[in-house]
């Protein structure tokens, strides 16, 4: 009865509290209520449900939900136990109208990603979004003194303010000690109250959270309240880090095999045109095997060529604008890149793009690197054993030489432990040899490669461009964000300056009097910087991965701040 008489009033006071909040943000994307059920087990797990008021001033589909599940131990990954139980929302003043759309859209950097909604459906107005799981061994620490749950109830994640905030916290026995924390990660303001109940507390935040700010509770409870798993998650440490050991014999047989993996060298010829159908974004990732911020960079200048944005300049300072409602018959990464690039205005500042967009990069990595895998550039096995090779054999050279030698010579077993330790760097040196795209990339590969010796040798068609300067504005934009891709965007830009004396690109804006070639690489080169300074701002650390209470073997009452224990949800709409 006593709770339900502290919940009852928690709830009659943000009757009053919200609405001043919600004053100035009627026409602005925000959570409303965030509420949140949580029950601490004592076989270490925790069941959790999320009660979200989401207002959408204007249409969207739904929201997008978000949750680390793999943690940073000291660089080392370690995998968590997560369950999804059930995930369904309605509009605010009818819960009889349940839905239940929604689809895991990936895990990339050590976060899922759940996108709860309809493609062809928009929601104006608040909706009310629940979701139920279940998580375990995270945020949870164990020391001499006491058993503690260092958890975050909001993730420092979602893009949108929330307005009020809710838990209702039901423990296997009475804490002794409490604290909560509201704000940015490293922040340790306590805008919070925690008031007891006969089950557990209720905790409520005093201020509203802005974008990006969380909300932590810590607690205390006596030694041996909680199953001590550390040996488990040691092991599963280990296990998700070093993968399977192989026995020396096996390793050298591998080693003969990794043959088969070798690319067959095809003769560079001089390439005129870009290649069909493929956009610079996946192009450059088969170029390079791997992700590079340029990348992107090339991407927007691809979409500029192409007429769905334009690129405008005011003084030191570029902006992108949208020219078209949407992009269609495109990459599913292209388009959502460019929603979210314009999910709030028109025109926006490259030094100061939309968090929606930088929540989009690491998802739109992903999805590129699942199409060059489906459309056979880069091949998984190849990948795999790449990674095996590689990883395996510096594991077995450094143990070797640091712990098997010294042990081995005492013997007179020397040679053994030397043959161990070339075997491991061989294996090392091997696996970071494979080439890992397939036929049809490495195919791509040299046509790319015949396209950067003609970019790289364009001053030897200087004369050409005199003879017809039409063409070969046309030749310099569509070939740009591939010289960005090899690297020779100021070169490429340079042999062109006499093309553009009286009229920049219909896709560039600004001072045209003195606009030249080289200023668009100049401004390019502020793109680079403007877009991975924009990427920075998504959640986490720049791998993506976060500390977790455990992890980091922090107490939450000695110096613990917002963010910085396990868990802790982040979203926003798409």
């Amino acid at each position: 009865m006593k709770k339900h008489f502290l919940i009852a009033l928690v709830l009659l006071c943000s009757v009053f509290v919200v609405p001043s909040f919600a004053q100035d943000l009627t026409y602005v994307e925000h959570i409303s209520e965030f509420n949140s059920e949580i029950v601490i087990n004592e076989d270490a797990s925790i069941d959790i449900v999320e009660e979200i008021h989401y207002h959408f001033p204007m249409e969207r589909r739904g929201i997008y939900w978000t949750y680390p599940v793999d943690y940073s131990v000291q660089g080392f990954k370690r995998a968590t136990s997560f369950k999804m139980n059930d995930i369904y929302y309605y509009p605010a003043h009818d819960s009889t109208l349940q839905e239940s759309h929604f689809e895991k859209v990936g895990s990339t950097a050590g976060w899922i990603e759940y996108r709860i909604g309809q493609e062809d459906v928009y929601l104006t107005g608040e909706y009310v979004y629940v979701i139920d799981y279940t998580i375990k061994d995270v945020g949870v620490s164990y020391f001499d003194e006491h058993d503690e749950v260092y958890l975050n109830i909001i993730g420092p994640g979602w893009e949108v303010p929330i307005l009020q905030s809710t838990a209702t916290i039901t423990t296997p026995v009475e804490d002794t000690n409490r604290v909560c924390y509201t704000g940015p990660e490293s922040f340790t303001a306590t805008d919070c109250t925690m008031s007891s109940t006969e089950d557990g507390m209720v905790i409520t935040t005093d201020k509203m959270l802005d974008s990006y700010s969380a909300f932590t509770l810590a607690l205390a409870f006596p030694v041996g309240t909680i199953e001590n798993h550390t040996g488990d998650v040691w092991l599963q440490l280990l296990i998700a880090n070093l993968g399977v050991l192989i026995p020396i014999p096996v390793i050298i047989l591998l080693v003969k095999k990794a043959k088969k993996y070798k690319n067959k060298k095809i003769t560079i010829i001089p390439h005129y045109d870009a290649p069909e159908d493929l956009d610079p974004m996946l192009a450059g990732y088969v170029f390079k095997k791997k992700y590079d911020p340029k990348h992107l960079t090339a991407l927007i200048i691809w979409m500029a060529v192409k007429g769905y944005i334009s690129v405008e300049r005011e003084g030191s300072v570029s902006y992108l604008i949208k020219e078209v409602d949407k992009i269609e018959n495109e990459s599913k990464y292209i388009t959502k890149l460019f929603e979210s690039m314009f999910s709030k205005k028109k025109r926006v500042s490259v030094s100061k793009m939309p968090v929606s967009f930088s929540n989009k990069i690491i998802s739109t990595v992903s999805l590129v690197n699942n199409k060059t895998r489906s459309e056979g550039y880069i091949e998984k096995e190849r990948v795999d054993k790449k990674g095996m090779f590689t990883t395996l054999g510096w594991i077995l050279g450094m143990s070797a030489f640091f712990v098997l030698l010294p042990f081995l010579m005492v013997y007179a077993a020397a040679g053994t432990g030397w043959g161990l330790v070339i075997s491991g760097v061989a294996m090392a040196v091997v696996g970071s040899k494979i080439d890992i795209r397939g036929v049809e990339g490495n195919k791509l590969y040299y046509q790319l490669l015949g396209l950067k010796m003609y970019i790289n040798t364009a001053e030897k068609h200087r004369i050409e461009f005199h003879n017809d300067p039409e063409k070969f504005r046309g030749v310099f934009e569509t070939l740009l964000p591939y010289a960005i891709i090899f690297g020779l965007e100021k070169k490429w830009a340079k042999e062109f300056e006499d093309l553009y004396k009286d009229t920049p690109p219909s896709w560039y804006r600004g001072d045209v009097s003195n606009f030249t070639p080289y200023m668009i690489s100049n401004s390019i080169h502020g793109l680079s910087s403007g877009i991975k300074a924009a990427n920075t701002k998504a959640y986490g650390s720049s791998s993506g991965y976060r500390s977790s209470g455990w992890s980091s073997g922090g107490s939450g009452f000695s110096g613990g701040s917002s963010g910085g224990g396990g868990g802790g949800s982040g979203g926003g709409s798409w």
